[in-house]
C-alpha cells in the first residue's frame, strides 16, 4: 500500500466527513490528531506546501493534495501514516465505504502500511 494514497485519502476523507455524531466524533478526533502531527511537520520546514491547508481549500482536488503531500514529505513519516490509518478505519466504521475500500487494501495488506526510506541490498537469483 502506497503511503501517498493512504495519506491522500485520510485528507480527503477528514476534510469533507459527514459522518453519524457519535462516529463524527470519533473522526474529528482522528482528523485533529493527523493534522496536528501534519503542521507540525510543515512547521519545521520552510517553504514546505501544507497539505492540510490544500485539503480543506474550496475546491481542493485529489491531485493538489497528493502534490501537497509529497512536496511536504508526510507520506514518509510513519507517525503521519499510521495516523492517516486510523482516521480511515475510524471514518470506514463510521459509513464503510466512505474512504473508497482503502481499508480493505490495508488489512489485506497486512493491516499496517509502512515507510521504507531506502531498500538497498542484493538480490542473487
Amino acid at each position: 500500500m502506497d503511503p501517498v494514497n493512504v495519506l491522500v485519502s485520510a485528507l480527503m476523507v477528514g476534510a469533507s466527513q459527514s459522518a453519524g455524531e457519535v462516529a463524527k466524533d470519533l473522526v474529528s478526533t482522528s482528523y485533529a490528531a493527523l493534522k496536528a502531527l501534519i503542521k507540525r511537520l510543515v512547521a519545521g520546514k520552510k517553504g514546505a506546501a501544507d497539505p492540510v491547508a490544500t485539503a480543506e481549500s474550496k475546491p481542493a482536488s485529489r491531485d493538489q493534495v497528493t502534490e501537497a503531500v509529497k512536496q511536504s514529505g508526510a507520506h514518509a513519516d510513519q507517525g503521519i501514516v499510521d495516523a492517516a490509518v486510523a482516521l480511515l478505519r475510524a471514518a470506514d466504521a463510521a459509513r464503510p465505504g466512505i474512504e473508497g475500500g482503502i481499508v480493505g487494501q490495508i488489512n489485506a495488506a497486512g493491516g499496517k502500511v509502512l515507510v521504507i526510506g531506502t531498500n538497498t541490498g542484493t538480490i542473487n537469483m
